[in-house]
């Protein structure tokens, strides 16, 4: 196998590591974020050979968006969110049009229901370890990437990687529970405006969430918006987009998302989603609003299988970085991507 590692990001240099001491050929281009870009070399002929001759390569991060914060310009926004989007952009474009198959490592999924569980006020799920990237193929969001399919029970390893909420996760996963308030309040959650892994604008998904909605009950209706939104939902009863999701469990009858990863957290608080065919719980079988009445409630069985599945679309840093093999070896879920 010949691979090439891309950039110089916490994953892409642990897979470098993984890849080298387990003497695979790999090649390694060291693009590195600068505050003065016209500095930067991109792409020399040889990159470009090694590229070709790859099996698979691997880059972090997301590309797509036309959010302000996201697009790069040279004097305008030198971001390194936004640096990273452009420069991913331009590789994958490279890789697509040599049909390549490429690994994409982007921030964690399953590791969000942290924040469900945190005793901690103001505390993110990123703040806890160990730290998990998720890992697929060609993209980075459920219904265009592919990820490993669940081989074993890595629910048992992800609670022994999570002591300080092992108690509380090894319950929930074996014998999950729905919590939700039956006489509550219905939340719209919208993600951040120009998301490219959105099914439609964010503004349309919450008008047409709650007009359909409203169709079919009189039940409350409010709009949290997304951490990072510099949108006015106050047409809506506004929640504050700041508001931890666990502090209004009490009140949900059920929550809506489009590809909101929030689907993680909701759903550790027992509350169900309905979901976009883009988000990570789409399986979890609530996607027609017109059934905002009827709830699927997925039984123990159903939602242990679910949360095995969602633990194989992450992995921690040390699984990516090991030298060795392990009872995780990342190579063995890597060849299973890109076979």
């Amino acid at each position: 196998m010949r691979t090439v590692t891309i950039g110089e990001s916490n994953p892409i240099l642990g897979i470098k590591n993984t890849l080298d001491i387990r003497s695979i050929k790999n090649y390694h281009i060291p693009v590195k974020y600068s505050e003065e870009p016209f500095k930067v070399s991109l792409l020399t002929a040889n990159d470009l050979y090694e590229i070709q001759q790859a099996d698979v390569c691997f880059i972090f991060g997301t590309w797509g968006s036309t959010n302000f914060n996201r697009v790069w310009h040279p004097t305008n926004n030198i971001r390194r969110q936004a640096w990273v989007a452009n420069i991913n952009t331009f590789f994958t474009n490279i890789l697509n049009s040599y049909n390549k198959k490429f690994i994409v490592f982007e921030t964690g999924t399953l590791c969000r229901i942290r924040n469900a569980v945190s005793d901690v006020n103001g505390m993110s799920w990123k703040d806890s370890t160990p730290l998990y990237y998720r890992m697929g193929l060609n993209h980075w969001t459920y219904g265009k990437a592919k990820f490993c399919k669940p081989k074993t029970d890595r629910l048992e390893i992800y609670i022994k990687n999570n002591l300080e909420f092992s108690s509380v996760f090894k319950n929930q996963f074996n014998n999950h529970t729905w919590q939700n308030n039956k006489d509550g309040d219905i939340i719209i959650c919208p993600g951040l405006e120009n998301d490219p892994t959105a099914t439609k604008p964010v503004e349309q998904f919450v008008e047409d969430s709650y007009t359909k909605i409203r169709e079919h009950t009189d039940r409350n209706i409010f709009v949290k918006p997304h951490p990072g939104s510099l949108l006015d939902y106050s047409k809506y009863d506004e929640i504050d987009k700041k508001t931890p999701l666990k502090n209004l469990k009490e009140r949900l009858y059920c929550a809506v998302l489009d590809n909101s990863t929030s689907i993680f957290e909701l759903t550790f608080l027992g509350i169900p989603c309905f979901t976009s065919s883009a988000n990570f719980g789409y399986k979890l079988k609530n996607n027609d609003l017109s059934k905002i009445n009827d709830i699927y409630y997925a039984d123990k069985y159903e939602m242990k299988q679910w949360y095995n599945e969602m633990a194989h679309t992450e992995f921690t840093f040390a699984e990516i970085s090991t030298s060795h093999r392990t009872k995780t070896d990342i190579l063995n879920y890597i060849i299973e991507l890109i076979e």
